[in-house]
């Protein structure tokens, strides 16, 4: 599959799983996404190798999960639409960081795997920014 394919797969993940949220949990739709968002971030640190990976690697992977957090923690601290709309920035900019990322010879994760997330990342982030019911848990 090409990176449009996995793109287009990880966007229809991110949607479904942002449907689930607002289904499951719909009063911990902003709690759960703002914390998904620090996982999300935390995956490329966590799944490198121990000692293999340049410096400027490991330290763009941590600066992501460092305003990862912030973000997330802002749009906690916010809350209603507006903290959704903080955190759905925060999924977008991880987006854009996966589509420039370099995951580098230390990272056990697949080729495919920063395609995929980037549209899991859009998906979720439409979800949080345009669904008009969801609730300001």
């Amino acid at each position: 599959m090409n990176r449009l394919g996995w793109i287009v797969l990880g966007a229809v993940g991110g949607v479904a799983s942002a449907q689930a949220l607002r289904r499951h949990l719909p009063e911990r739709v902003l709690p759960a996404a703002a914390s998904a968002l620090v996982g999300a971030a935390a995956v490329y640190p966590v799944a490198r190798r121990r000692t293999a990976g340049s410096r400027p690697e490991v330290v763009s992977e941590l600066s992501s999960v460092a305003a990862g957090t912030a973000v997330a923690a802002f749009g906690m601290w916010r809350g209603g639409s507006t903290g959704r709309a903080i955190v759905a920035a925060g999924w977008l900019g991880h987006a854009g960081y996966d589509l420039v990322h370099h995951r580098g010879a230390g990272s056990r994760l697949p080729g495919w795997y920063p395609a995929v997330c980037a549209g899991f990342d859009v998906g979720m982030a439409a979800v949080l920014a345009a669904d008009p019911e969801l609730t300001d848990g």
